[in-house]
């Protein structure tokens, strides 16, 4: 009668793996024992003892390949590197980038663009929703003159991975994850990170994380009382370093929510900048001055 063996090595650890597969081993070696006591009983001619050769290959090669599955297994169950993979690096103007691919505490890859810079002083750079990394590409590029920075995709947007249209209020909240990440590769190559920008949500997500980590200073672009249930007033009250907050009238949820914003921020050097006109958020860019003013405020602090 024939026996088959099946290991699920996806649901298994490398310990329990071993242990099976050793116990098929000694079944495998107690058939071959009761094999050869049958064989020897009998009268051997050539018939049996190709028989016999033929079934003693079949065991090296099942064993062969039960080294292979635990093999397959222990790299299965090593844990997740989460070191960042540093992809390519591009050469724009002035400038050095590198593409990097980070991946989050809760596993999930997100991409970014680090934008080198001799300087040991670090920027994080975060999207509005339903945008990406690039609407910060101008920026980014003039404030790695005087500062490291890195512009991530959040998840669900951009390069990385997911859909935000799928997310829940859990997707959102776990978004400081990925800032997380960008704040531990900045760490990695012995930059302190000092400051951070956001949009829209970017905005909220910066301000709560800004607090967290008692950074230098926050800019909030077009910021909301609550985006997506993700809230800033709470984390604004308790931020004590530089404040820079901007937004247009023609925006008028994100001028009204800026406005409180401000009114009830906790630190002692903040700005608040209303345009009449401008749309929301890194929008404001290239339909105002913000992003000459922003420079310019920043390099100051």
């Amino acid at each position: 009668m024939k026996k088959y063996f099946y290991i699920d090595i996806t649901k298994e650890s490398k310990t329990q793996i071993a242990a099976r597969a050793c116990g098929i081993c000694a079944q495998i070696e107690q058939s071959t024992k009761n094999l050869n006591k049958k064989e020897n009983n009998k009268m051997i001619n050539i018939a049996n003892i190709k028989k016999l050769n033929s079934r003693k290959n079949m065991k090296k090669i099942f064993l062969g390949i039960l080294f292979l599955l635990f093999l397959t297994a222990c790299a299965t169950h090593t844990q997740t590197n989460t070191n960042p993979i540093e992809e390519k690096v591009i050469q724009k103007g002035d400038t050095m980038q590198e593409v990097v691919t980070l991946t989050t505490s809760d596993n999930v890859p997100i991409k970014g663009t680090f934008y080198i810079s001799n300087s040991k002083r670090g920027i994080i750079l975060l999207h509005m929703l339903n945008r990406n990394r690039q609407d910060y590409n101008n920026l980014a590029e003039k404030l790695s003159k005087y500062f490291s920075v890195i512009s991530i995709d959040f998840r669900g947007h951009g390069e990385s991975s997911g859909n935000w249209k799928n997310f829940n209020e859990n997707d959102f909240n776990n978004m400081q994850l990925d800032i997380v990440a960008a704040d531990k590769f900045l760490q990695s190559k012995e930059i302190t990170t000092e400051g951070i920008i956001g949009g829209s949500i970017g905005a909220n997500h910066a301000a709560i994380y800004a607090t967290k980590r008692n950074l230098s200073f926050l800019v909030m672009l077009s910021p909301g009382l609550d985006y997506q249930k993700i809230s800033p007033s709470i984390a604004v009250k308790q931020f004590h370093g530089s404040l820079f907050i901007a937004a247009a009238d023609d925006d008028p949820y994100a001028a009204e929510s800026s406005k409180k914003l401000a009114f009830s921020s906790g630190s002692d050097d903040k700005i608040l900048k209303i345009y009449p006109k401008g749309g929301h958020g890194t929008w404001l860019f290239g339909t105002t001055d913000l992003e000459q003013v922003l420079l310019d405020w920043v390099k100051k602090r």
